[in-house]
């Protein structure tokens, strides 16, 4: 369309051409209306989050989608959401193919049966947030703090972090189940793991300005968490640096210095 105005009609045409030119497309996603897919997203507000519950005795995951708010309630919407996920005991973070699309507000979706964790969107590729029962918390949590964390993606490393810190502010998770699911920080390297967690800690220390007791016993935490990373990290560059560990290094030294970290004074 070279010579007129482009609508979006214009561009879904170019994408179903695009994907009738893909014969898996049609094979595994012979269902899905490319371009009903895409409205759906161009036309609601906002972004989804999916609620994942899970029965270990059946392995049976019921997903449900909503708008997700910090506040409020939100107005039913319905997205169509490729759905990627991974289950303990067979982790794979490589395959961003969609397994499914939820074209609806809730489906069912069976796992391998067991007291397993199961992680949604797979290398964070799709645009929503993810929270899940309290028993797949626990069993993350517990993941996530041993010697085998680095199997699981760091993108989903830093999901994890946002989605939970968000999910407290939200009051879609409780505070005790967050808190122990963010103590795997203690040991965590990471920069992308790192920067999905510090713009929400610094808002919560905000929140605890006018409570000066409040606020350093969080501040203490803070610099608790922290002390790993501070240690990994240093405080010079060195020449071998990677670009992620020297701006890794500039985020978590800031910020360690905002919560009053000894080594700044």
């Amino acid at each position: 369309n070279a010579y007129d105005i482009g609508t979006p009609k214009d561009m879904y045409a170019a994408f179903k051409k695009a994907v009738d030119e893909d014969f898996t497309y049609a094979r595994d996603f012979g269902n899905i209306n490319i371009e009903t897919l895409f409205d759906s997203w161009v036309q609601n507000a906002g972004s989804p989050i999916l609620t994942v519950n899970r029965v270990p005795d059946t392995g049976v995951m019921t997903v449900t989608q909503g708008r997700y708010l910090l506040s409020g309630t939100p107005a039913v919407q319905t997205w169509q959401i490729p759905l990627t996920w991974t289950q303990a005991g067979h982790l794979d973070f490589n395959r961003t193919r969609p397994a499914t699309v939820l074209t609806s507000q809730s489906t069912t979706i069976s796992s391998t049966p067991g007291n397993h964790f199961v992680i949604f969107n797979i290398a964070q590729s799709g645009l929503y947030r993810v929270n899940y029962d309290n028993n797949n918390w626990g069993l993350i949590s517990t993941y996530l703090k041993s010697a085998n964390r680095q199997n699981i993606h760091k993108l989903n490393r830093a999901q994890i972090v946002n989605d939970v810190l968000h999910f407290v502010r939200s009051g879609h998770l409780n505070r005790t189940i967050a808190f122990d699911v963010l103590d795997f920080l203690r040991n965590e390297h990471d920069y992308y793991v790192w920067n999905g967690a510090l713009a929400q800690f610094d808002w919560i220390l905000r929140r605890l300005q006018h409570m000066p007791r409040a606020h350093e016993a969080f501040a203490s935490y803070l610099r608790g968490l922290m002390a790993s990373v501070i240690n990994h990290l240093g405080y010079d560059e060195r020449p071998n640096d990677s670009t992620s560990t020297i701006l890794n290094r500039m985020q978590i030294l800031n910020a360690a210095c905002n919560y009053g970290h000894s080594g700044c004074i």
